[in-house]
């Protein structure tokens, strides 16, 4: 698949077409939150630039296709370094229905999209509504047997849009997503 093998460019950590462009310095400190911890026996060891680099060093390695085939290989190459995950991928239709008929053989799902589905551009620029994310997060919870943290998330999430301060655009306002969810943490009660 890959080619072992140094390659002369330099690294980009944050640009460009390649891994950096994917996995980008905020993204590696969210993938990795704890990794600069004092309680982290490799604190200082992850940077973000060393991971560039070694990606860097198989020629066309998250250059090659589309974004999302880019994403995939970077996905691919992170799910062989945990064996115990198994990595499948599943159309989203089909996904539905096994989601339905058999939930257990799903622990954790990553999907290509993120808030207001399929599109990326209100994501990047942080405008997306996250109401529907709390409130299936609040369901879930509700599932696991959690239901007074659910009713509590729930009427956060309630308070918060009725009283509307903190509204993302399409809601008629004008904050960022990240300005809702501080909003609904701090009306947790």
């Amino acid at each position: 698949m890959w080619q072992s093998g140094g390659s002369t460019a330099a690294p980009t950590p944050s640009g460009g077409s390649g891994v950096g462009s994917i996995i980008t310095p905020a993204l590696f400190d969210q993938m990795l939150k704890y990794r600069n911890d004092a309680r982290c026996k490799s604190k200082g060891f992850y940077m973000h630039e060393a991971f560039i680099a070694a990606a860097q060093s198989f020629n066309g390695f998250g250059t090659t296709g589309d974004i999302n085939t880019r994403k995939r290989t970077i996905l691919l190459l992170i799910a062989t370094k945990y064996p115990g995950i198994k990595y499948n991928e599943i159309i989203v239709d089909n996904c539905c229905m096994q989601l339905v008929s058999k939930p257990e053989q799903f622990n954790v799902m990553v999907c290509a999209s993120a808030g207001n589905v399929g599109n990326e551009k209100l994501v990047e620029q942080r405008k997306a509504n996250p109401v529907a994310l709390l409130l299936s997060s609040a369901m879930m919870l509700r599932h696991l047997q959690f239901p007074s943290f659910a009713d509590r998330l729930e009427t956060a999430v309630k308070n918060v849009i009725s009283e509307g301060k903190f509204r993302t655009k399409d809601l008629g306002g004008s904050s960022t997503t990240q300005e809702v969810v501080d909003a609904v943490i701090a009306a947790l009660d």
